[in-house]
């Protein structure tokens, strides 16, 4: 175990559990944690800034992908970007051990504090640059997320505590804010038009060779185009390119509980002509909508969970429904459930409170959750509702 912080935050850090740690370990943990302690404060200081772009360093004589000249995202931007968000990670990772620890020795308002800074870490990284450094955001501030809730769960956070991590949440939640954001994506395609079709000075031009697979359509237009020497022209490509991205932005937008409605009303209607390999780009980016509504309905959940705590600190009760908190002046509104048929699921129990979404297939399941393939409970499975609340029925 490397135990001086290098120049970076996360750098060499290992990934502790302080949940499975003994006695014995957990003293050395400490030792480890306050060690490292410049690197978490440098990663609080870099999360706490109001702004953040990546920057990559493109070296256009250096191919890592050698001589596929069809391939995505030639040069070197793919390997420095995954260097840069394994380092991401790591600390991220880390940090989890340490809100774990402080959740542990009682130190609940900080353990807090932590989990605000991987949610604004997660934040920073999303809707910008590549689409690899906006799942990598996802993915850190579903930590974060998960984090807060665990330590409501665990730990003693002050009344004072809540109101302001609610205020800071409900701002860095807006529903107008871009999770995932293609025009990286976009760009690359733009890229590779531009050094795969000939241009007649006018917006037309046809493929070269290496451009061939981004000229054809499906199987059939492919064969039919490789037997009359008739693909689609660089304006034809440009315009299937388009019509894809704004397709995968609309669906990104659009709840998941509203595509399905349009789904099934459109149903028969047929798919736009597309561009080959954009057609296997498809299923990818299908699968970014999900895990960004996956996220905002996890945002959704803390929010009213929080609402439902100061709630409880309050009166000594917990809300008989969700509308009480609106009245109570402590949600501006009871938010929609994007997989549901209207707003999160919310019941009273006899020790507390339930509070989930239907999940992925759009059925209530009246807040049991779905199990795995050999019948262990399983988080966001596809056949039972997503439990937020407790979150010990989150952990697989």
């Amino acid at each position: 175990m490397e135990n001086k912080p290098n120049d970076s935050p996360g750098g060499n850090l290992p990934h502790w559990s302080a949940r499975d740690c003994n006695e014995t370990d957990l003293a050395l943990l400490a030792d480890w944690l306050a060690e490292n302690e410049p690197a978490f404060d440098m990663l609080a200081k870099g999360a706490a800034t109001a702004n953040y772009w990546p920057v990559y360093d493109v070296n256009e004589n250096a191919q890592s992908l050698g001589n596929a000249q069809f391939a995505w995202m030639e040069a070197n931007v793919v390997r420095q970007t995954m260097e840069t968000l394994a380092r991401y990670k790591q600390v991220a990772r880390a940090l989890r051990d340490r809100i774990d620890y402080r959740v542990r020795q009682g130190e609940a308002d900080e353990a807090m504090a932590d989990a605000l800074v991987a949610l604004r870490f997660g934040c920073h990284l999303e809707g910008k640059g590549l689409l690899i450094d906006q799942l990598v955001g996802i993915a850190i501030e579903a930590l974060g997320n998960g984090a807060v809730f665990d330590v409501l769960e665990k730990g003693n956070v002050s009344i004072e505590v809540l109101s302001r991590v609610q205020e800071e949440l409900a701002s860095s939640f807006r529903e107008d804010r871009r999770i995932i954001d293609l025009d990286g994506e976009k760009a690359f395609w733009y890229d590779k038009l531009q050094r795969t079709f000939t241009d007649d000075g006018h917006g037309g031009g046809r493929a070269l060779r290496h451009g061939l697979l981004f000229a054809a359509g499906d199987w059939l237009s492919n064969l039919a185009g490789i037997l009359l020497f008739d693909y689609p022209d660089r304006r034809e490509a440009v315009a299937m390119v388009d019509d894809h991205f704004e397709r995968a932005r609309q669906a990104i937008r659009t709840p998941p509980n509203k595509s399905r409605l349009s789904a099934e009303q459109d149903e028969g209607a047929g798919t736009p002509a597309s561009n080959l390999l954009l057609a296997v780009a498809a299923p990818a980016h299908e699968r970014v909508r999900q895990l960004a509504w996956r996220l905002r309905t996890g945002e959704k959940a803390l929010l009213v969970t929080i609402a439902i705590l100061r709630y409880k600190a309050q009166t000594d009760s917990y809300p008989a429904h969700l509308e009480e908190l609106v009245e109570a002046n402590l949600l501006a509104r009871v938010p929609d459930d994007p997989f549901g048929e209207g707003p999160l699921s919310y019941k009273r129990t006899a020790d507390g409170f339930l509070l989930y979404s239907w999940g992925e297939n759009g059925k209530d399941y009246g807040g049991q959750r779905g199990v795995n393939n050999v019948g262990q409970p399983r988080e966001y499975a596809d056949n039972g509702d997503w439990v937020f609340w407790p979150p010990s029925m989150r952990l697989s």
